[in-house]
């Protein structure tokens, strides 16, 4: 009978599985570790789940290694997770890879799937703020952070977690142009990883600049849903980032963000209450430190392809 070569990589592979192994027994309780840090935050259906223990998954059946790569894959998946977290770069909730495992959701989708899987959700019309229906995902993934987000934390939410409960203003403008890529099934042009820490760094990298002008004009064709606005930083604040949603009755510009600041009376959406992400009209005092409006590199490409699937 043929039998297949030992390749030292796979014993190396091996050797590290066997080390490792006894962490695949302890998920329960180092999830337990990660539950008390985080709140938990379904997840839409929306959200990519494509994490590498996903793609290593349904090996040749003619491979004697598979299972071995698949499992060490999963353990140095968690592992990862867990540094991420005791890093303390993100409060979002951390997904267990064997969690529901067998699932039907749990399986990675194809392009195909993937791209089928969004359908309108919100209730938010962009024909109410003066837009198409090109511009509906804009309004449903803003409106979903406005509910599933919890409040402003500094430094949080630059790391990809789908619909996050905390995120800081440079966080939550990476989320929303990530889910936005994600459910049109473009690449990011920034990796899911990690983004900007800084609003300042969104004026020059992965963006172009539609206008400096100061109250942003008004034409349609110009400034648009999905766009985002960053203010200067200065020796007493932060630099400040959100997202572009139209114009109110009024002709007031309304942006989405996530504020240090509770919810206001004239707010669109948002928890009460609460810091973190919400829709209201932009506040007059961001003309003492505006830099413009600019539009993220792969922005029109997503709305473009959501048109074309049929989420209109």
């Amino acid at each position: 009978m043929r039998t297949n070569p030992v390749r030292p990589g796979m014993l190396l592979m091996l050797a590290l599985a066997l080390t490792l192994g006894g962490l695949v027994w302890a998920q329960e309780d180092l999830q337990g570790v990660l539950d008390t840090h985080e709140p938990k935050v379904a997840a839409p259906a929306i959200e990519r789940q494509d994490t590498p223990a996903q793609t290593a998954a349904a090996p040749a059946a003619t491979d004697p290694w598979a299972a071995v790569r698949a499992r060490l894959q999963a353990i140095i998946d968690r592992l990862q997770k867990i540094l991420d977290l005791l890093r303390g770069g993100s409060t979002a909730v951390v997904e267990d890879p064997g969690k529901d495992k067998g699932k039907e959701q749990d399986k990675p989708k194809t392009d195909d799937q993937e791209k089928s899987a969004y359908q309108p959700k919100g209730t938010l019309k962009p024909e109410s703020f003066g837009y198409g229906s090109r511009y509906q995902a804009v309004y449903d993934i803003v409106e979903k952070y406005c509910a599933v987000n919890q409040k402003y934390v500094l430094s949080a939410g630059h790391t990809w977690k789908g619909y996050t409960g905390q995120t800081d203003c440079s966080g939550f403008t990476g989320h929303f142009y990530q889910m936005l890529c994600s459910i049109a099934g473009v690449p990011p042009v920034f990796s899911q990883k990690g983004w900007f820490p800084s609003s300042q760094v969104y004026k020059t990298q992965y963006t172009k600049k539609i206008t400096s002008a100061w109250p942003p004009p008004k034409p349609r064709d110009l400034i648009k849903p999905g766009d985002i606005f960053v203010l200067d930083k200065d020796g007493r604040s932060y630099g400040h980032i959100g997202v572009f949603m139209g114009y109110d009755k009024s002709g007031n510009p309304l942006i989405a963000h996530s504020t240090t600041t509770t919810i206001s009376t004239k707010a669109v959406r948002g928890n009460k209450g609460h810091t973190g992400v919400r829709i209201e009209p932009m506040p007059s005092y961001y003309r003492e430190r505006w830099s413009g409006i600019y539009r993220i590199n792969g922005t029109d490409q997503a709305l473009d392809k959501l048109v074309k699937q049929g989420a209109k």
